[in-house]
C-alpha cells in the first residue's frame, strides 16, 4: 500500500516489524520510499502516517529522503487548506452564532401523531428523531444531514419534524429533485397528515399556472402549512408568511446555483437534509462537525438484501432476469441514459422480449405524457419501463423487483446505489443487474466503481458507500466543485486532516485557545505494545496503534478500551500500559505541557509555556523540606523516587495536578484488567 509521511512524503507500506529498543522488542512500521531507502516509524509517530489514496487510482510518485520538493508541497497545499479552512470555520461560526426559532416541546398532539405510525421504529429512527427535535427545541439553527439507505424511514423523520414546525405555528417547504417524487411524497405526506389539520400542496410542473398561482398566495397569506416542490420552490415569487423549516430531498441531484439558494435558507430556517448517499463533500463537512449527521443503518424487520450482478450485455442476460421477474406477477425497470437512442433500444428490446409490455419514459417528455405513463407502470399496465434516469430519486413501487442498468459503467456511484434502490422495497428478494458492453474496455475507476456496488450487497451501505465514494474519486474542494483539488499531491487521509487541524486551530483561536501541542510521552523502560498474542490480525493492530495515537479525550480512550476488550478479551499488560500511555498524553496536552519522561525513577515533565503553572503553588511545594520535586530551568519539572509503572506514574500526575491549578482533582487511572494484581 501507498502510504504519505507528513515528514518524508510518499512511500510503500512494507508492514510492521518487532525491532529491539531499550531492551524491549516493540513493533515498528517499515516504510520504503524511492531508491528502496527504509524508514523505520516508531508506534509513537504511528500518527504520522497516512494511507494515500489518489481521486484518479494512478500509481504516485515516490519521494526522495531528504529531498525540499516534498516539503515545498506540504506547503503549498496547507496553504490552500488554510484558505478552505478559513472558510469552513467562518460558515461554522456564522451558525453558532445565529439565534433561531426554539421549537416547544412535544406536545400531547405530537404523541397522538407518532402513536399513527403503523410499523414499528427501528432503534437508529428512534434515536434520529429524537436529536432532530432536540435541535429543532435549541435556538441554533438546524442543519442535520439524515444519511439512511432507501426505505429506512427517513421520510417518517421529516414527517414528525413537519408536524413539530406546524404545531409552532410556523410553515414548512420540502424540495426534491424530480416532479414525479414530489407527486409521490405529496401523496404520502398527505395521507399521513389526514387525521391532523395540516394542510399539504406540491408545487410542480404537473401543476397548471392558475393552480400554481393559488397555491403561492395561499402560501403567502398563511393558509398553506406545507409546500412539497421541485427546484420550483427556489423562485423569486415563492413566498411565506412564516417558513420555520425547510426538507431537503436528496441534495445531490441539486445543481450549483440551487445549492447556493439553499445555503442562503440555511441562514435563516431549520434545515433538514434526507439522503440515501449523500454527496462526499456533504459527508465530509457532516464528519467535519460543520453539519450535524445522524445515520440510519438498521434495516425494517422483513428487508431483503439486493443481489446485484455485474454482467456483459446479451439478449439471453435480458431475457432471463425478465421472464424471472414476470413469472412472479413483478415488473422490470431497464435503465438506458440517452434519450436520442432510448426508442431505438425500446425497439431491440421488444424484439428480444415479444410478449412483454413495454413503456418509454425520459425527462424530454411533456409532464402530462410523463406522469399518465408512470401512473399506468404503477397500476400494473406495462411489465417493463425503459427510461433514463429519471426513476432514479425515491419512487416507490413495491411490485417493480428487477432492475437492468444498461452501460452502468458511465454512472456514479451514487447513481448506481440510487437506482439499484428502486427495487427491493418490500419483502420480495431484488436483483440489479449491472450490464456492461462486453467489447467495451472499462477505466479502472469504472471497474472499481462497480465492483464495490457489487461488493455491498448487504443492507444500509449508504453510508459505507459515500465513504467508498471519495476514496475512489477523492474528497474534492470542501466548498467548491472540483473534485480533486490539491488531494493527489498528498493523498486524501492527509489533506482530509489537515483541512481538519486547520478548522480546529482557527476555533481554536476564535475561543482564545492555545495551538494544539504534540506531546512526547518517553517511557522506555515499560514495555508497551499490542501484542501479536492478543491481535494476530496486523492490520487490526496497526489500527489500534493508529486510534489511540489520535485520540484527544479521556471519554474516547474509556469507550476504545471497552470496545478493544469487548471484541479481544481482557488487556494484556503490555497493551494496557500502552492504554495508560495515551492518558499520559492526553492529560499532558489538557495542561501544556510538552514531554513526560521516565529516565530511571526520575519523572520529567517539560512545560511549554510558564503560565500554566500555579507559581504560588509550586513555590510552596519546593520550599518543603522532604519535598521530591525540583524545578530545572527551563520550564522542567522533575519528580524523583519514580518506579518505572504506570500506576505511579499516574498517581504523581494527579498529586501534580495542584501544581498546575492550586487546586488537586482526581485523575482515575485506567483500571486494570480482571485477574491481574494491581
Amino acid at each position: 500500500d501507498f502510504v504519505v509521511h507528513l515528514d518524508y512524503g510518499i512511500g510503500c507500506y512494507r508492514g510492521l516489524q518487532k525491532i529491539e529498543a531499550g531492551g524491549f522488542q516493540s513493533d515498528f512500521m517499515l516504510l520504503t520510499f524511492a531508491k528502496e531507502e527504509k524508514v523505520y516509524v516508531p508506534v509513537s509517530k504511528f500518527h504520522l502516517v497516512q494511507k494515500y489514496m489518489n481521486p484518479d487510482g494512478g500509481r504516485p510518485k515516490l519521494n526522495k529522503l531528504g529531498e525540499k520538493a516534498w516539503n515545498k508541497t506540504r506547503s503549498r497545499v496547507a496553504k490552500v487548506v488554510e484558505d478552505i479552512a478559513e472558510e469552513l470555520a467562518e460558515i461554522y461560526a456564522a451558525r453558532q452564532a445565529r439565534r433561531g426559532h426554539a421549537f416547544e416541546r412535544d406536545s400531547h398532539e405530537m404523541q397522538e401523531f407518532e402513536q399513527g405510525f403503523p410499523f414499528e421504529e427501528t432503534p437508529d429512527q428512534l434515536e434520529t428523531i429524537a436529536q432532530v427535535k432536540q435541535d429543532m427545541e435549541s435556538t441554533m439553527p438546524m442543519d442535520r444531514l439524515v444519511c439512511g439507505d432507501v426505505g429506512f424511514g427517513k421520510t417518517e423523520v421529516a414527517m414528525r419534524a413537519v408536524f413539530k414546525a406546524v404545531s409552532d405555528g410556523k410553515q414548512v417547504a420540502m424540495l426534491v429533485p424530480t416532479t414525479i417524487l414530489a407527486q409521490q411524497h405529496d401523496t404520502s405526506f398527505r395521507q399521513r397528515f389526514e387525521e391532523t389539520a395540516i394542510t399539504v400542496e406540491s408545487l410542480s410542473r404537473f401543476r397548471s399556472a392558475a393552480e400554481q398561482r393559488a397555491i403561492l398566495k395561499r402560501l403567502v397569506e398563511g393558509k398553506l402549512d406545507l409546500v412539497i416542490g421541485t427546484h420550483r420552490l427556489l423562485s423569486k415569487d415563492v413566498k411565506f408568511a412564516d417558513l420555520g423549516l425547510l426538507v431537503v430531498d436528496e441534495e445531490q441531484r441539486f445543481g450549483v446555483k440551487q445549492k447556493e439558494r439553499i445555503k442562503q435558507f440555511r441562514a435563516e430556517v431549520d434545515v433538514l437534509t434526507l439522503s440515501a448517499t449523500p454527496i462526499p463533500r456533504t459527508l465530509h463537512m457532516s464528519l467535519m462537525g460543520l453539519r450535524d449527521l445522524s445515520i440510519i443503518n438498521t434495516p425494517p424487520a422483513d428487508r431483503i438484501a439486493i443481489r446485484t450482478r455485474l454482467v456483459h450485455a446479451n439478449d439471453t442476460v435480458i431475457q432471463e432476469a425478465v421472464s424471472r421477474e414476470l413469472r412472479r406477477q413483478g415488473q422490470v425497470f431497464v435503465v438506458h441514459n440517452r434519450v436520442e437512442s432510448i426508442f431505438e433500444y425500446g425497439r431491440y428490446l421488444q424484439r428480444i422480449l415479444p410478449q412483454v409490455r413495454i413503456a418509454v419514459a425520459h425527462g424530454q417528455m411533456s409532464e402530462h405524457q410523463l406522469e399518465q405513463l408512470m401512473l399506468d407502470f404503477i397500476e400494473g399496465r406495462y411489465d417493463l419501463l425503459l427510461s433514463t434516469t429519471i426513476i432514479e430519486s425515491g419512487l416507490d413501487i413495491p411490485r417493480a423487483n428487477t432492475i437492468l442498468i444498461n452501460n452502468a459503467d458511465r454512472f456514479g456511484l451514487a447513481q448506481l446505489y440510487q437506482l439499484r434502490g428502486r427495487v427491493g422495497r418490500s419483502n420480495v428478494q431484488a436483483f440489479a443487474y449491472l450490464m456492461v458492453s462486453p467489447e467495451k474496455i472499462i477505466s479502472q475507476t469504472a471497474r472499481d466503481r462497480l465492483q464495490v456496488l457489487q461488493d455491498l450487497n448487504d443492507l444500509g451501505v449508504g453510508f459505507k458507500l459515500a465513504s467508498r465514494d471519495l476514496e475512489i474519486r477523492g474528497a474534492g474542494n470542501l466548498l467548491g466543485s472540483e473534485q480533486s483539488g490539491q488531494i493527489a499531491s498528498v493523498g486524501l487521509e492527509l489533506y482530509t486532516q489537515m483541512v481538519d487541524r486547520a478548522v480546529k486551530r482557527l476555533q481554536r483561536q476564535e475561543t482564545g485557545q492555545d495551538e494544539n501541542l504534540e506531546v512526547r510521552v518517553v517511557m522506555s523502560s515499560i514495555v508497551q505494545e499490542v501484542p501479536d498474542a492478543y491481535i494476530s490480525n496486523t492490520n487490526k493492530r496497526l489500527s489500534l496503534y493508529k486510534t489511540l495515537a489520535s485520540l484527544d479525550s479521556e471519554d474516547t480512550l474509556w469507550n476504545l478500551r471497552n470496545g478493544t476488550e469487548d471484541r479481544f478479551g481482557p488487556l494484556p499488560e503490555a497493551l494496557l500500559n500502552l492504554f495508560k500511555s495515551t492518558q499520559v498524553r492526553i492529560w499532558a496536552q489538557e495542561r501544556r505541557v510538552q514531554t513526560v519522561e521516565l529516565r530511571g525513577e526520575k519523572l520529567r515533565l517539560q512545560i511549554a509555556k510558564p503560565d500554566a503553572l500555579n507559581h504560588e503553588t509550586l513555590i510552596h511545594w519546593l520550599s518543603e523540606p522532604d519535598s521530591a520535586l525540583r524545578y530545572i530551568p527551563e520550564n522542567t519539572l522533575e519528580v524523583r523516587n519514580v518506579p518505572p509503572d504506570f500506576d505511579a506514574i499516574l498517581g504523581e500526575l494527579r498529586l501534580l495536578e495542584e501544581v498546575f491549578t492550586g487546586t488537586r482533582s482526581p485523575l482515575p487511572a485506567v483500571p486494570l484488567p480482571a485477574g491481574t494484581d494491581g
